[in-house]
């Protein structure tokens, strides 16, 4: 049993190591990306139905738990009336 408990740490801790050690640039699109669903007026549960995703799709995308491609972005900016430029833009 000592050997699975240690197997589920060790892969709980790869998970929080790989959303840590996210890029500077990938940080800084996740941290225009959260905020942009509640001007939306949308709640993630929404906002999955209309992508025909759970709900927990949404979340680990806004969390960084999951990285989010561009075709991914494209349909995102899409449902929250935002153009790409709005998450890739240089400050």
């Amino acid at each position: 049993m000592e050997g699975r408990s240690r197997a589920v740490f060790h892969c709980a801790r790869r998970k929080s190591l790989r959303i840590a050690g996210r890029s500077a640039a990938y940080k800084l699109f996740l941290a225009r990306f959260r905020p942009t669903w509640i001007p939306a007026g949308l709640t993630h549960l929404e906002v999955a139905k209309k992508l025909c995703r759970p709900q927990s799709y949404v979340s680990k995308c806004e969390s960084g738990e999951r990285r989010v491609d561009v075709v991914e972005l494209a349909e995102l900016a899409r449902l929250y009336g935002k153009g790409l430029e709005d998450f890739t833009r240089r400050p």
